[in-house]
């Protein structure tokens, strides 16, 4: 039985190391940091492999609004500048 107990104790330190390790990946793709390392447990890790998903969404998400802010900056700048020569 004390055998068991061990099992059971290790398989739960696992499972809870694993949801902080999720935890921690997910806060920081929440603040934006898309650079944080994380592997997912294996193939099958749902919840690991769906959050990898999001955070390479959310970096080109990301990217793509930065092209879209730099490109109305341009064109800001150019209808101002027009609009002075008028």
């Amino acid at each position: 039985m004390a055998v068991f107990s061990g099992q059971m104790a290790a398989a739960i330190n696992s499972v809870v190391k694993n949801l902080k390790t999720l935890s921690n990946f997910s806060q920081e793709i929440g603040k934006g940091n898309y650079q944080s390392d994380f592997k997912p447990l294996s193939d099958k890790d749902i919840l690991g492999n769906s959050l990898l998903r999001m955070r390479e969404d959310l970096k080109k998400a990301a990217s793509e609004e930065a092209k879209r802010k730099e490109e109305d900056e341009r064109r800001n700048w150019s209808t101002h500048g027009i609009a002075r020569f008028g």
